[in-house]
């Protein structure tokens, strides 16, 4: 599994003709639908999103991943490309890919929430490809994997994170059959999320 960046203003897009057409359905179908939410209005733009995609063609793979997009930070993506089963596994867990790369986006922000695609937000990366690869995990040095640094991203990122308090938020998805309607319905599913796990704001695009 290859988890790809592209920071859509800075000119580091991933090449080829995959990236391409995903980049074009961001800026093209989903960022321009998306509204402003009465959850929302309590957060900032640059507020990273979790999101998931579906597949750009028949029996093809789903993209899940974060982005965040604002006038003053443009748009930024991390994103992987992965199996509807493998995906609908992951997530089981409050802490999933989406979450884990929201976070980073988190960490790399500036104080206009332009998101830094510097050495530190490849590292990030990195050590979340780890995480998904158990044989190259078990290779590393406990120090150099991701759960030896994950803490970090759950700490205090924000003046945000600081008000978002545990209690806030709810456990599980808004729609109904969550996720396997992910393969039923053709939309882009997205949701913001408190360093808790916590759904605090969510809305879906149709595709």
């Amino acid at each position: 599994m290859a988890i790809r960046t592209g920071i859509i203003e800075a000119g580091t897009l991933l090449p080829g003709r995959e990236r391409k057409k995903v980049t074009a359905v961001l800026v093209e179908k989903v960022v321009p639908a998306m509204q402003s939410t009465l959850p929302g209005q309590l957060l900032p733009e640059h507020y990273p999103w979790c999101f998931i995609l579906p597949p750009l063609r028949k029996k093809g793979r789903f993209y899940v991943g974060a982005l965040v997009s604002s006038r003053a930070a443009g748009l930024s993506a991390i994103y992987a490309a992965v199996s509807v089963q493998w995906l609908q596994k992951e997530l089981a867990s409050d802490f999933h890919i989406a979450f884990w790369l929201a976070r980073i986006m988190t960490a790399q922000q500036n104080q206009d929430g332009v998101v830094k695609p510097d050495i530190s937000l490849k590292k990030w990366v990195n050590l979340l490809r780890s995480r998904y690869s158990p044989f190259r995990e078990r290779l590393l040095n406990e120090r150099y994997r991701f759960s030896y640094h994950a803490d970090l991203l759950l700490a205090e990122l924000s003046e945000y994170d600081r008000s978002i308090t545990q209690e806030k938020g709810v456990g599980s998805m808004p729609w109904p059959n969550w996720p396997e309607v992910i393969q039923t319905e053709r939309k882009a599913w997205l949701w913001r999320q408190s360093r808790y796990g916590k759904i605090i704001d969510s809305q879906q695009i149709i595709c």
